[in-house]
């Protein structure tokens, strides 16, 4: 059967108002007990102690007014005359006083006999019957005085009420003394009921507490548990572990939402990847992914990610991934591209790791949405730092000389292109020094190559320091060398350039404890005098150098127009 929690709670607080009832009525036993001795002590008691009180001034009243008029009427002069007193208004007084008062308390008085106990009424009797005899004594008396009688003897009379008085006096101390009784024996009862009243309502309201807290806690147990246990399901469930289910045990509501949420767990399960399943898949990809939001913050990465740029993942996550980018434009750039297309591949930047350094990367790039993401970009970044050290490898060999590291060739004519590029715009002048080595080819077949290499290295480094850093020495192949002189003013400045590599490169070469002599012969053409390309520079320094080489070699000489007809005619 279904019990709802509201149940639940009305069933506790039902269990709890009973047992509070339940002290009421124990407790409400002792209570009447209390109300009915204190009731009967204010109405019976209490009374009847005033009516003894009552009693006994009346009939000490009657004694002693009794014994005034026998005193006053017989004690000095026995001539009732002599005495001057009104007899008949100290008799009114007499029983207006103290006769009638005890009349009436002595009605009432039987009255309250007839109401009492048989052993209360034996006691109240004895009294009313004393007060009587007193009466009766003070009435004799009384009647005696007013007969005249000087010879009278009230002797036997005044004894007799003085008889009755003291039975009176001791029939009321007696009544006292049980009544006193009475009433101890009623506190002693009110104050065991009292004190057991007390142990009975402790006992019962720490019965009450503890079933109140042991009811209090069976029912916070019965919700908190389900409860933390759906809790930590929720909270595995949110951690991507969607086989967490939380238990079905209970019948209430919080059954109900757990069934509900396993019926959730299960239809996610179905229908969405677990976060351990993402975390593997990120996992394999080879390249370093890092998943950005619409705002360029880093949501996720993979440990290859963390590898590339040397940070924590907890020190990536939330970062702006432009802080990472060497180039502030390239997440707008690439933004910009994606627009038109929503993946591209192979975009290549820089990075700068934990260490400050730039790494060389390629980075293909797509954007993502879903319900919670708008814009979203996930990278795959692959570091090129290695094929982009052989790229330069390639295009260093493509450009220059491996055994001397000079520009060859190819980058040789380049230079010379950029150089007549520049000169017109400075109003300068642009020289193509073309070098052959003198005697080169003599050590190389004597030596061996290995020894002309050398030879062909230290030239190179001769070559290098006659020059200022923005010429250009290169090696156009061979023994054959060329130099590039940018920002001249004339042909003279081409000049002492020449005659300081003829001095350099006429230098002893000291070599394996070999030492060689070697020349070098220099033709130069420069720009705009004699051409206006790179090919026609070349050609015609080349000219000017075989010029020399005729003359003697290890010299130098500047192009002029008939050396080139000269040649032609010697071609034909």
């Amino acid at each position: 059967p279904t019990m709802k929690i509201q149940n639940k709670l009305l069933l506790s607080f039902l269990s709890i108002a009973a047992a509070v009832v339940l002290v009421g009525i124990l407790g409400l036993h002792p209570f009447l007990t209390i109300k009915s001795a204190y009731y009967n002590a204010s109405q019976q008691t209490l009374p009847q102690l005033i009516k003894l009180g009552n009693l006994r001034y009346y009939g000490t009243r009657i004694v002693y007014s009794t014994s005034r008029l026998a005193l006053l009427r017989y004690g000095t002069h026995r001539d009732p005359v002599q005495t001057g007193i009104d007899w008949q208004n100290e008799f009114i007084e007499l029983q207006d006083s103290a006769i009638k008062p005890l009349e009436e308390t002595l009605n009432t008085y039987s009255t309250l006999i007839d109401q009492s106990s048989p052993e209360d009424k034996l006691y109240l009797t004895a009294i009313r019957d004393a007060a009587r005899f007193l009466k009766t004594s003070s009435d004799d008396i009384i009647t005696l005085l007013n007969n005249n009688d000087t010879n009278i003897d009230l002797t036997d009379a005044l004894n007799t009420l003085e008889n009755g008085e003291h039975a009176f006096e001791a029939a009321i101390d007696t009544q006292l003394f049980y009544t006193k009784q009475q009433l101890k024996k009623v506190n002693e009862d009110v104050t065991q009921t009292i004190n057991h009243a007390e142990r009975t309502l402790l006992a019962l309201g720490t019965a009450t507490f503890s079933f109140a807290i042991i009811l209090g806690l069976i029912i916070a147990r019965s919700l908190a548990t389900p409860l933390r246990h759906l809790v930590t399901s929720a909270s595995e469930l949110g951690r991507g572990r969607f086989e967490a289910r939380a238990p079905e045990s209970g019948h209430d509501e919080i059954g109900q939402l757990a069934r509900e949420f396993n019926l959730m767990a299960n239809n996610l399960a179905l229908t969405t990847i677990s976060k351990e399943h993402m975390d593997n898949i990120l996992r394999s990809v080879p390249g370093a992914l890092f998943v950005i939001n619409s705002c360029r913050f880093i949501e996720r990465v993979n440990p290859a990610a963390i590898t590339l740029l040397k940070y924590r993942e907890e020190e990536l996550l939330g970062r702006r991934i432009d802080e990472f980018i060497g180039d502030p434009a390239f997440i707008r750039n690439l933004l910009n591209s994606l627009t038109a297309s929503p993946y591209t591949h192979e975009i290549e930047t820089r990075f700068i790791n934990k260490d400050g350094n730039l790494l060389p990367v390629a980075i293909s790039a797509s954007l993502f949405s879903d319900h919670i993401h708008c814009g979203g970009l996930v990278l795959v970044i692959q570091d090129i730092t290695e094929r982009k050290k052989a790229e330069d490898h390639l295009l260093y060999l493509a450009n220059y000389d491996a055994l001397t590291n000079l520009p060859n060739r190819s980058l040789l004519l380049d230079r010379i292109d950029q150089a007549l590029t520049r000169a017109p715009r400075q109003g300068q002048q642009v020289a193509v020094l073309f070098c052959d080595l003198d005697g080169f080819k003599l050590i190389n077949d004597t030596y061996g190559h290995n020894m002309g290499d050398h030879v062909l290295k230290i030239s190179a480094q001769r070559l290098s320091a006659c020059i200022r850093a923005e010429d250009t020495v290169a090696r156009h192949g061979g023994d054959e060398f060329v130099v590039i002189l940018n920002g001249l003013m004339n042909q003279h400045d081409a000049c002492l350039v020449a005659q300081k590599i003829i001095s350099t490169i006429s230098s002893p070469f000291e070599i394996r404890n070999h030492q060689f002599f070697i020349g070098v012969s220099i033709g130069i053409s420069t720009f705009p005098d004699d051409s206006q390309n790179a090919e026609a520079l070349l050609k015609n320094a080349d000219i000017a150098m075989y010029r020399v080489k005729e003359q003697g070699k290890n010299g130098y000489q500047l192009y002029s127009a008939t050396m080139n007809l000269r040649a032609q005619t010697r071609l034909s």
